[in-house]
C-alpha cells in the first residue's frame, strides 16, 4: 500500500472511530452487555464500518471507475462529508453495494451525483 493510500485509510479510520464514539455516547446502555443488546446501536456501528469499508474499496478502485470522481468529491466536500453521505441510511449506498448487483458501481455513481454533485 502506498503512502497516499495509508494516509487515506488513517483518516477514514479516525472518522469511523469518532462515529462509533458518538454512537456509544448516545446509547442509553449502562454497560457493554446492555450496549451489545441494543440492536439500534449495533446496527449503527455495523453501518459505520460498512461505510468505511465501502469508501475504502471505492478509493482503491478509483482509477477503474473514473465516473466516480471520488478525489474531486473529496476535494470539494471533504472526506468527512463524503463519508457521512455514504453512511446516511437515506442514501442506500451500503445496500446497493451489498446487493451484489452487476451494476452497483453505476448506482453508486448516480447516488453520489445526487448527494455530492461534481461538475466538469
Amino acid at each position: 500500500m502506498d503512502q497516499e493510500t495509508e494516509n487515506f485509510e488513517k483518516q477514514l479510520t479516525k472518522l469511523a472511530e469518532t462515529k462509533v464514539e458518538t454512537i456509544v455516547k448516545e446509547s442509553k446502555a449502562k454497560s457493554i452487555v446492555e450496549f451489545a443488546k441494543d440492536e439500534s446501536s449495533i446496527a449503527k456501528v455495523n453501518r459505520t464500518y460498512d461505510a468505511k469499508g465501502l469508501l475504502m474499496y471505492l478509493y482503491m478502485e478509483r482509477d477503474f471507475i473514473p465516473s466516480l470522481k471520488l478525489e474531486s468529491r473529496i476535494k470539494k466536500y471533504g472526506l468527512a462529508k463524503v463519508y457521512d453521505c455514504i453512511y446516511d441510511k437515506n442514501n442506500h449506498f451500503i445496500e446497493v453495494y451489498k446487493n451484489g448487483d452487476d451494476l452497483w458501481t453505476y448506482r453508486i455513481v448516480d447516488e453520489l451525483d445526487d448527494c455530492l454533485p461534481v461538475f466538469h
